[in-house]
């Protein structure tokens, strides 16, 4: 499997419309990304 790295990062974030990010505290939004706890993402 490739690694993507950084510069796969670039290349799709013009793709990708909705950052999200799944960690184990309380739901929290900043400019680009939400981040979701764990018990939320069935809601993705």
């Amino acid at each position: 499997m490739p690694k993507i790295g950084l510069n796969g990062y670039r290349k799709y974030s013009q793709i990708v419309e909705s950052r999200y990010l799944v960690y184990t505290k309380d739901l929290r939004k900043d400019e680009e990304t939400l981040m979701v706890p764990v018990y939320m993402t069935m809601f993705l």
